[in-house]
């Protein structure tokens, strides 16, 4: 399931907001996990948001490349051509589709703050090609065919300034952002960018995490889930061996095709002893009967009346509305 390829050399340059030199050397370091894994597309960004210290929470991957052919939108579609297509009604299967792919941009957390700032002026959402995230979004790996100098030019012309292999935002001391308004960190090399949004605070763990560069049995079981049911739109969260009530289940995922069809995915050791107690809130989801296999319980989602993705509609939902251990 896992494809191998070389990694290529890498030349690391960071961005950094804020005189932290932590947050340089943090920022380095998500670039070079990036460049020494041997892992290709989602599978290299993915291993490296597993590997954040937020990443207990889950990961969240989007290959946006096959969404925008899910939905039949252009290549170059980013997220103003799917808010307003025009000549589509919104209640159609096909506006649906729109408003669900829409949903997977909320891998970017800037795109839920309206003010104007940097990200939003400076990358081209509709030449990326695929985002690795941890669910906190306190750490978004992209992969995009847009020129990267033109990134950082734009970063350059907001306030950050270059300081040898850094760019640094001025005047020093300068408090960090709330999560999600602004990166605090920015990585780069050839068509790969690594943003940060995690407080100062947390520098020093997402340091830690990072020096992990193989791939992770959630990384690679995410991608896995991802192929497996030819979903453009993935969250995979690991359980807490600790947790009595949820303890049958060692990770839960589900995998968005994006056009109504989703799966809720649980690894268990025994999935016999995994009670899914999955219900739907209103006529726009359906579940199917729970798939028992071996070593994993799936059940097929229909969300085809529904302008969410299941993806955000797990990501509140509680565990005991999901399943509980016999």
């Amino acid at each position: 399931m896992l494809r191998c390829m070389a990694a290529p050399s890498v030349r690391p340059a960071v961005v950094v907001i804020g005189a932290s030199v932590l947050a340089v050397v943090i920022a380095v370091a998500l670039i070079i996990a990036l460049a020494l894994r041997p892992q290709n597309d989602l599978e290299q960004l993915a291993a490296a948001a597993a590997a954040d210290e937020h990443a207990y929470r889950g990961i969240m991957l989007v290959d946006f490349a096959a969404a925008r052919e899910a939905t039949g939108l252009d290549q170059d579609a980013g997220l103003e051509e799917a808010r307003h297509p025009e000549g589509v009604d919104p209640t159609s299967e096909e506006g649906l589709a729109y408003a669900r792919f829409r949903s997977a941009w909320t891998v970017f957390p800037h795109l839920n703050f309206p003010s104007e700032q940097p990200a939003a002026d400076s990358i081209d959402l509709g030449q990326v090609s695929a985002v690795a995230a941890t669910t906190s979004r306190t750490v978004i790996l992209v992969r995009t065919s847009q020129d990267i100098d033109e990134i950082v030019a734009g970063f350059s012309e907001a306030g950050y300034e270059r300081d040898g292999d850094a760019l640094l935002r001025v005047p020093e001391g300068t408090p960090p952002p709330p999560i999600g308004e602004a990166y605090t960190a920015i990585a780069w090399s050839d068509d790969l960018l690594a943003l940060s949004a995690a407080p100062e605070e947390d520098g020093q763990g997402l340091l830690d995490g990072l020096e992990q560069h193989d791939s992770s049995d959630l990384s690679t079981w995410a991608t896995g889930l991802m192929d497996d049911q030819d979903a453009p739109f993935v969250i995979a969260h690991p359980i807490d061996a600790e947790n009595e009530l949820a303890a049958c289940v060692s990770r839960v995922g589900v995998a968005d095709q994006l056009t109504g069809q989703a799966a809720y995915a649980l690894q268990s050791d025994d999935p016999e002893g995994v009670e899914v107690t999955l219900t739907p809130q209103d006529d726009s989801i359906a579940y199917a009967e729970p798939d028992v296999g071996d070593g994993q319980v799936e059940v097929d989602v229909d969300a085809t009346g529904s302008p969410t993705s299941p993806v955000l509609t797990f990501m509140e939902t509680p565990y005991p509305s999901i399943w509980n251990c016999r």
